[in-house]
């Protein structure tokens, strides 16, 4: 045995003299009795650790240290078994392989010793037991200064090396490398700062340095932002501190959003802020909690100035959402009879009294002719007809719009002349049945511009739309001394209505407007005459 320690010691250290001082003998060749001291420690680890770690394997498995618990109890039965070969030799510090297994086993423990840490302390208080999601970045450096910090202990510890003296050796490059790294540098401590005091999550809307988006990921060196362009723009951790930040998801995800609209000076305020109070509340995804506010702040040179106030749940959604109100405003605030205008710049030496009435005279020219194809109003002269041309009111609806609704008071006629519109009648509990579709020429509403009362079915526009209103005082100039008219007028509506009826009775809804079927014809230009004070 000895003859062929001092042959392989020999060859080591011709091979590489620097080994020698390492592998003096060969007095590490285990016996067979350390053998099977080493066997039996072994077995009885790998048995202990099984049961330890499998009694405590849904907490490693929940604390993501399953694996390092592992590595890490292999280590230390390594390590045992190395004593139980040479106990000797583990036990004295002169020995230069048994002061190389300390330290390589030290190190391992210590790396995996700072892996569970990590998951079972670090990782919890920085994102505040799961409170808040961790940014990777800032994660990886806190670890880097752990590990840095760990290595020069581990180090003086080791090999009694000098730490300060390695500090102080390489101040000068420290400094060379932070005024080369400045603005890196900038960001990861901005970065930092940002993470400590959390202005914004993973998630966020945010609006910081002129760009509005989502904050999607955020790294040592800058923020990246998903814009409405569906394009990603990274926005440097250095800026983002300096620059003015808006969280829209905080202190809660409601977020107000403004609109100025200018309104033309006769129109009442008071109806105004009506009006502009109702676009708000029919338009989708504006929050009824808190309520939209109206505001009128100026009076300006050629309107009077308004400001919508309204809460949003999704900042994503707000160019959409701000593009309904609009649009619907467009069209409430034309049909309240309204407008939005706008200051002349040009000046023009035309004749606008000539150029106005001829604009009016063709638009009258075209209302009677659309009156001339409606079957209802066949039986009037084309004088009468010409009455209520000049006497009616345009009507402008957007798309899904709704006109009126089942029950609403009403005592005006409409006429569409362009696009279409779709009659609804609803009936107990939630039945409904969709009754027809108007188009160009076609008339609705006549039963209670004629009689009086409550509207039997709801209307809604199945386009954009455009109707002609004529009120009650219309008809009643036309109907005045002209009986032959108005009986023909209940007759046509008496067909009209019987069809409705049917529909309503089906329902089983009740209508106290609703004429009895079998006295409907006699009954109805008794209604008619004395709704017009004319029996």
């Amino acid at each position: 045995m000895n003859f062929t320690s001092d042959i392989l010691t020999a060859i080591v250290a011709t091979s590489h003299p620097a080994t020698e001082a390492v592998l003096p003998h060969f007095d590490w060749i285990p016996t067979i009795s350390g053998l099977i001291r080493a066997g039996v420690l072994l077995l009885l680890g790998e048995i202990a650790a099984l049961v330890l770690l499998w009694r405590f394997r849904p907490l490693l498995y929940r604390a993501r240290i399953w694996w390092p618990s592992i590595a890490g109890a292999q280590c230390i039965i390594i390590y045992l078994a190395a004593w139980a070969v040479h106990p000797q030799h583990m036990a004295t510090s002169s020995d230069p392989l048994a002061w190389w297994v300390r330290r390589v086993f030290a190190a391992a423990l210590l790396l995996i010793t700072i892996r569970i840490i990590d998951r079972i302390a670090l990782v919890p208080v920085l994102t505040r037991r799961g409170k808040i999601k961790l940014q990777r970045f800032i994660h990886q450096i806190i670890l880097a200064i752990v590990y840095l910090f760990s290595v020069f202990i581990f180090l003086s510890w080791a090999f009694g090396l000098h730490i300060n003296k390695f500090l102080a050796g390489s101040a000068i490059i420290s400094i060379v490398l932070g005024l080369a790294l400045q603005e890196t540098l900038s960001n990861i401590f901005s970065g930092m700062v940002m993470q400590a005091s959390s202005p914004f999550n993973i998630g966020d809307w945010i609006a910081c340095a002129g760009v509005e988006g989502r904050v999607v990921d955020m790294t040592w060196r800058a923020v990246t932002v998903l814009t409405l362009d569906d394009n990603h723009v990274l926005i440097p951790n250095s800026m983002m501190s300096r620059d003015r930040l808006t969280n829209y998801a905080l202190p809660t995800v409601a977020t107000a959003r403004l609109i100025r609209m200018g309104i033309d000076y006769p129109s009442p305020p008071d109806q105004v802020r009506d009006v502009l109070l109702s676009v708000m509340k029919d338009t989708p995804d504006i929050l009824t909690d808190p309520a939209p506010l109206v505001f009128l702040t100026a009076f300006g040179d050629s309107s009077i100035e308004y400001t919508l106030k309204f809460w949003i749940a999704d900042p994503a959604r707000h160019p959409f959402i701000e593009n309904h109100v609009r649009m619907l405003a467009w069209y409430r605030v034309r049909n309240a009879g309204m407008s939005f205008p706008f200051p002349i710049r040009t000046v023009e030496m035309t004749d606008a009294a000539a150029g106005k009435k001829q604009s009016a005279d063709a638009a009258l020219q075209r209302r009677e002719r659309l009156l001339s194809k409606v079957q209802l109003l066949a039986a009037l002269t084309e004088e009468e007809r010409g009455i209520l041309g000049q006497n009616m009111r345009v009507r402008l609806y957007e798309a899904g719009q709704i006109i009126y609704r089942q029950g609403d008071v009403g005592n005006s006629l409409l006429i569409v002349e362009s696009g279409q519109v779709e009659l609804t009648i609803a009936g107990a509990g939630s039945r409904h049945v969709h009754s027809e579709v108007l188009g160009s020429g076609e008339c609705f509403g006549e039963f209670s511009a004629c009689v009086g009362g409550a509207r039997t079915a709801t209307v809604k526009a199945v386009g954009a739309t455009s109707c002609l209103e004529i009120a009650k005082s219309a008809l009643h100039t036309v109907f005045t001394g002209n009986a032959a008219a108005m009986e023909k007028v209940s007759a046509l509506i008496a067909q009209r209505h019987d069809a409705r009826a049917r529909l309503v009775e089906e329902l089983q809804l009740i209508d106290d407007t609703r004429v009895p079927q079998e006295t409907l014809y006699n009954s109805l230009l008794g209604r008619m005459k004395k709704f017009f004070n004319q029996g």
